[in-house]
């Protein structure tokens, strides 16, 4: 909110448009947590529409050269992560990353068997952003509640990989003994 708030003050003094866009697009994004901070679960739909907002907000520093690619289906999207868990991870791997001021930064979301994956270049900073470490942290702590699958995070062929497991809510059957 505060890095945000000092972004929109920025932005004023460029263009008061920009600026109204960019007070919307921060609006959702926390509209969007608030929403969802009794929500257990929110389908995979919902989680990338939150993070192209973090994105746009993001790009502000970025010059627009965060660019989120996705080559999900329709029945993909209707996975369930835990609320704010894509935004989250999509800010870590920016904020822990050195993007050149002259190179696009992909940001790829595609599904691996039951993980929802995601791959950007591998460029890390020297020092981590702390606060984004220790949102990883606790995002870690909850997906361990809902399933044994973990949440991975690799970094290989010059690539950085997040996998969130898909969460799939299921009905119990009681067997009468």
């Amino acid at each position: 909110l505060y890095e945000g708030l000092e972004n929109l003050i920025g932005i004023m003094y460029r263009d008061v448009e920009k600026a109204e866009d960019y007070i919307d697009c921060l609006g959702t994004a926390y509209r969007y947590v608030l929403t969802n901070r009794e929500n257990e679960m929110v389908n995979i739909r919902e989680e990338i529409d939150a993070c192209k907002n973090i994105l746009r907000l993001l790009n502000e520093r970025y010059a627009g050269q965060l660019k989120l690619e996705s080559s999900l289906t329709a029945d993909e999207t209707e996975g369930m992560l835990i609320p704010g868990s894509l935004p989250l991870i999509t800010e870590y791997l920016v904020r822990n990353s050195i993007i050149p001021g002259t190179e696009r930064f992909p940001i790829r979301i595609y599904m691996e068997e039951d993980y929802l994956t995601i791959e950007t270049k591998l460029n890390d900073r020297l020092m981590l952003h702390q606060a984004s470490e220790h949102a990883f942290t606790r995002l870690q702590r909850s997906y361990s509640l809902y399933t044994e699958r973990p949440l991975i995070k690799v970094k290989a062929y010059q690539q950085n990989y997040v996998k969130l497991p898909v969460l799939r809510i299921g009905e119990e059957i009681a067997v009468n003994e």
